[in-house]
């Protein structure tokens, strides 16, 4: 698993005043091979320089520029443009602690699909296992979870 590469997805709209945080966050985790993809939505804040300017300082950011169409649509269009084994899905206005992916990771085996992560406990799934829970107790958000690409 050491070598697998994980995609980080951030959604970013108008988010200026947090985003630079959130990519720190992301490009000094313990776990390195990483790509970091900003989609930024059509922000009208200096967001979009921000990430442009992370692109320049480390090669493992990406940027997607796109008109407004929402977190959802910009984390669609993030994961087309990702090629990591793994996907992480945060928020332009949320960090992670530095050790976060790697600590994730490690709790993968051949039969996980998805690992969640909700700061209290950890739940390690298959997808049959996730659509049950999903249903039933409605972990839905995006974030805060490791999922396997396929």
């Amino acid at each position: 698993m050491a070598t697998d590469k994980i995609s980080v997805i951030v959604p970013v709209y108008n988010a200026e005043t947090y985003i630079g945080e959130c990519i720190r966050s992301v490009l000094l985790q313990t776990y390195r091979n990483i790509e970091l993809i900003l989609v930024d939505d059509g922000s009208t804040d200096k967001s979009g320089i921000i990430c442009d300017q992370a692109v320049a300082d480390d090669d493992r950011v990406k940027v997607i520029h796109q008109a407004n169409a929402g977190a959802t649509k910009a984390r669609k269009n993030g994961f087309s443009a990702s090629d990591g084994e793994y996907i992480y899905f945060l928020d332009a206005d949320d960090t992670i602690e530095h050790d976060t992916l790697e600590y994730m990771l490690s709790l993968f085996n051949e039969n996980t699909d998805l690992v969640v992560s909700d700061y209290n406990h950890d739940i390690v799934l298959d997808w049959q296992e996730y659509a049950k829970i999903l249903l039933t107790h409605g972990l839905w958000y995006a974030c805060m979870k490791l999922y396997r690409r396929s």
